[in-house]
C-alpha cells in the first residue's frame, strides 16, 4: 500500500579528483565521531563528481571495531541511504554490506545524477542501528571544478530543517545549522548562490511560531543586507525572490524595493512582474483573481515564462472553480494554440465539461470525451510534462499508467452520466485500481459501485464498495447495505468481512517498522480550552501524535481510523495536532469520525516546523522517555494495524 522527499577502484574517465583541492574535497572522508586516524565511517570519493554515462560508485566502509562504531559485532550489516531530498523520485537505497578480511564492512552503492546523500548502517540480525547518534553520515557532491554543488548543499541544509527523507532517516531539527551550512556556502557576488540566499531568509522565517507577518527584526536585516550588498548580484536575487514570494507576510515597501532593484542588478531578472502575479494569484475571491490575472497578461503579453503558467491557472479557475465554461473555453483554445501537445490542458478542458454538466450546464459530453482521447494522444507522444510548468488534472511525472487511469476515470464519468452504464464500467474498472490518489480512487470506486447497482451486478458492486469502504468510513454503510442484499446475514457478519479485507490488505504490504531513536522537539501545543500541552507534560507516556489539517484529504481520511485507534488503546495518549484549522472546522470533522472535541489540540507553524519539513500528515509514535521511536509521512491506510506493529516493535504489547 503506497503512501500522498572505503577504498575504491575507480575509472578516471568516470569520476576526475583535483589534487589541488582542499582536505575537504580528497579522495576519502573520514566521518567525526571518533578518533581522527581511526574513523568509524570512511567514504570514497569524499566529493563525488558525476557526470556522463557508465559506471560510477560510492563505496562506504564501516569499522565495527573502532571507537566510533555502536555496532560491534555486526551479522547482517545493511547500508540505508537517500539521495538528495525527499520529493526525488527513486531516490532510496537498502544496500547489502560485505564482510573484509581486515574486518571492516563495505557497500558499493551505484550513483547516476545525484546531488547529496544521506546515510545510517543497521544490523538486520539484531535491530542494531549506527546513525552517528542521531545525525547521521551525508556527503554532497561536487561539480567538474571540484566546488561542492549548491543544490547538495541545499538538500543538506534542509535535512538539519527538519526534512523527512525516509519513515526511518530524519534529523532532529536544528535551524540555526540549517541557516550556518547556508551561510557558509554563499557567494554574496555570484547568482548561482541566490538559491541557498533565498533558502537561507525561509530557514530565519520558518524560526517563529506566527507565520503570517514577519517580525519587524528580520524586516530590518533584510533591508540593511539589501542596502549593504547593493550590487552583489546573488544575495539581491535571492533576497528579492524570497520576499516577493513571501510577500503576504511583509510590508508592500520593502518588497517592492528589493523587486525593483533585483531588475536594476541581475540580469534578465523580471521581479517586478512576478510581485504582480504574486498579488493577483494570492487573491482569494476566484473571480477577482481570475480578472487580476487577465490583467496581468495584458500587461505582459509577451512574458515567456509565466505567460502560459498564468493562462492555464485561469482555465482551471473558470472551469473547475468557478463553473464558467465559456470563459474557460477561451482559456483553452489559447493554449491549445500555445502548447498545442500538453495533455494537461486537454485533459482539463475535458474535466470541466464533465463537472459543468453535474451542476446542470447544457454540455456535449461527447466533447468532453473527443478532448480526452486527444490527452492520451499527446501523453502517448511526448508524455505527461507540462508545457506552461501548471498541472491540474493530471499527474506532472512520467508515471503513464496513472495518468492514463486518471483519463480513464474521466471517461468513466461521462458515460456514467450518458448513462452508458457498461461503458462507464469498463472505464471505472481499468481506472480504480491504478489511481493511487486516495480520493479520486475512493470516488472511483463509488462511482463503479454505482454502474454495477445499474445493471444488477450486486455482488460486483459490493466488492467495490468494499474496495471504498477501506478508503473510507464514510462508504462502510453503503457496503452493508449490498452485504444484506448479497446474502451476507447481519450487519456484524459483513464489518467482519471488512476487518478481514482490512487485515489482508495490510498483511501484503509487508509492512516492518522502522525504528529510529530520536529525542521529541520542545513543544507546546494548544487545547481548544487554551491549555498548554508542552513535550515535558507527556513524560512517562507513551504518545501517537497526528499532525494534520482540516483542509488537507488525506489527513481527514486517517481520522476514524484514530478513534478506533482511542477505543482500543486508550492506553496510549493519542495527540491530534491541528495546523492552520479552526476549532469549529476541527470539531466539524471530529464529530463525523466518531473524535471528542475533548480532543482538539491546536499547532503553530512554529512549533510544526520543530518537526521537519514537508506536508501533512504526519505521524510520530514518541514513547515515554520522551523520544521518538517511529515515524510516518503521508495517511496511512490502516492506522490501527500499523500503529500496533510500531508498538510490537518497540516492546510494547498492544492490549485488546
Amino acid at each position: 500500500m503506497g503512501r500522498l522527499f572505503v577504498v575504491l577502484g575507480i575509472s578516471i574517465a568516470l569520476v576526475l579528483f583535483f589534487p589541488s583541492q582542499a582536505d575537504a574535497q580528497a579522495d576519502s572522508k573520514a566521518f567525526p565521531g571518533s578518533e581522527a586516524s581511526e574513523p568509524a565511517m570512511v567514504v570514497i570519493p569524499a566529493c563525488p563528481i558525476v557526470s556522463g554515462p557508465g559506471k560510477q560508485e560510492l563505496e562506504i566502509d564501516y569499522y565495527p571495531s573502532r571507537p566510533g562504531a555502536a555496532i560491534k559485532d555486526p551479522r547482517l550489516l545493511t547500508l540505508r541511504l537517500v539521495f538528495d531530498n525527499p520529493y526525488t523520485t527513486d531516490n532510496d537505497r537498502t544496500v547489502a554490506f560485505e564482510r573484509q578480511n581486515n574486518g571492516s564492512w563495505r557497500a558499493i552503492v551505484p550513483l547516476r545524477w545525484h546531488k547529496y546523500a544521506i546515510w545510517y548502517v543497521r544490523d538486520d540480525s539484531t535491530g542494531q542501528r549506527d546513525d552517528n547518534n542521531g545525525q547521521y553520515w551525508d556527503l554532497v557532491f561536487c561539480d567538474g571544478s571540484g566546488k561542492r554543488l549548491n543544490e547538495g548543499i541545499r538538500d543538506q541544509a534542509e535535512g538539519y530543517a527538519g526534512a523527512i527523507f525516509s519513515d526511518d532517516l530524519k534529523r532532529p531539527t536544528d535551524d540555526e545549522r540549517a541557516i550556518a551550512i547556508l551561510a557558509a556556502n554563499i557567494d554574496i557576488a555570484d547568482d548561482g548562490s541566490s538559491r541557498l540566499v533565498y533558502e537561507e531568509w525561509v530557514f530565519k522565517f520558518r524560526r517563529q511560531s506566527d507565520r503570517k507577518s514577519a517580525p519587524p527584526e528580520l524586516v530590518q536585516e533584510i533591508e540593511s543586507g539589501l542596502a549593504l550588498h547593493v550590487g552583489a548580484v546573488g544575495y539581491v536575487h535571492g533576497t528579492a525572490e524570497f520576499l516577493v514570494n513571501w510577500e503576504q507576510a511583509f510590508p508592500p515597501a520593502p518588497v517592492e524595493k528589493a523587486a525593483a532593484l533585483a531588475d536594476r542588478v541581475v540580469p534578465h531578472s523580471r521581479m517586478v512582474s512576478d510581485l504582480e502575479r504574486e498579488r493577483a494569484e494570492h487573491l482569494k475571491d476566484p473571480q477577482g483573481r481570475a480578472q487580476a490575472l487577465g490583467e496581468w497578461l495584458a500587461k505582459h503579453p509577451d512574458e515567456l515564462f509565466y505567460g502560459n503558467y498564468v493562462r492555464k491557472e485561469r482555465l482551471e479557475i473558470f472551469g473547475d472553480l468557478l463553473g464558467d465554461l465559456g470563459a474557460a473555453e477561451d482559456c483553452f483554445q489559447d493554449l491549445a494554440k500555445r502548447t498545442p501537445h500538453e495533455a494537461d490542458i486537454y485533459a482539463t478542458m475535458a474535466s470541466a465539461y464533465i463537472r459543468g454538466f453535474a451542476i446542470g450546464r447544457r454540455v456535449n459530453l461527447d466533447q468532453a470525451l473527443t478532448l480526452l482521447d486527444r490527452a492520451e494522444a499527446n501523453l502517448e507522444a511526448v508524455g505527461s510534462q507540462s508545457e506552461t510548468g501548471y498541472i491540474v488534472t493530471l499527474y506532472g511525472g512520467e508515471d503513464i499508467a496513472q495518468n492514463r487511469a486518471i483519463l480513464n476515470f474521466w471517461r468513466g464519468r461521462a458515460f456514467l452520466d450518458q448513462q452508458k452504464w457498461k461503458e462507464a464500467e469498463n472505464f471505472l474498472g481499468r481506472s480504480a485500481p491504478v489511481l493511487d490518489r486516495s480520493r479520486q480512487a475512493l470516488h472511483a470506486y463509488l462511482l463503479l459501485g454505482r454502474t454495477q447497482e445499474q445493471q444488477q451486478e450486486w455482488e460486483k458492486a459490493k466488492n467495490s464498495y468494499l474496495e471504498a469502504a477501506l478508503r473510507s468510513p464514510g462508504s462502510i454503510e453503503k457496503f452493508v447495505e449490498l452485504s444484506l442484499k448479497t446474502g451476507t446475514p447481519s450487519r456484524e457478519a459483513a464489518m467482519k468481512e471488512l476487518a478481514g479485507a482490512q487485515k489482508r490488505n495490510f498483511d501484503a504490504a509487508h509492512y516492518k517498522p522502522a525504528l529510529v531513536d530520536l529525542p521529541a522537539p520542545d513543544f507546546t501545543f494548544t487545547t481548544a480550552t487554551g491549555g498548554k500541552i508542552t513535550t515535558s507534560s507527556l513524560h512517562g507516556q507513551t504518545v501517537v501524535l497526528d499532525l494534520w489539517a482540516t483542509w488537507c484529504g488525506p489527513c481527514v481520511s486517517e481520522l476514524s481510523g484514530f478513534a478506533k485507534l482511542r477505543q482500543a488503546h486508550p492506553e496510549l495518549r493519542l495527540l491530534l495536532a491541528a495546523m492552520d484549522s479552526t476549532v469549529p472546522e476541527i470539531e466539524k470533522e471530529f464529530r463525523q469520525n466518531g473524535l471528542s472535541s475533548d480532543d482538539i489540540v491546536l499547532v503553530d507553524d512554529g512549533n510544526a516546523a520543530k518537526f521537519g519539513l514537508g506536508g501533512v500528515p504526519q505521524t510520530y509514535v514518541i514513547d515515554k522517555n520522551g523520544h521518538i521511536r517511529t515515524v510516518h509521512y503521508g495517511a496511512l491506510p490502516d492506522v490501527v494495524s500499523f500503529m500496533e506493529s510500531d508498538l510490537t516493535a518497540l516492546g510494547i504489547a498492544p492490549t485488546r
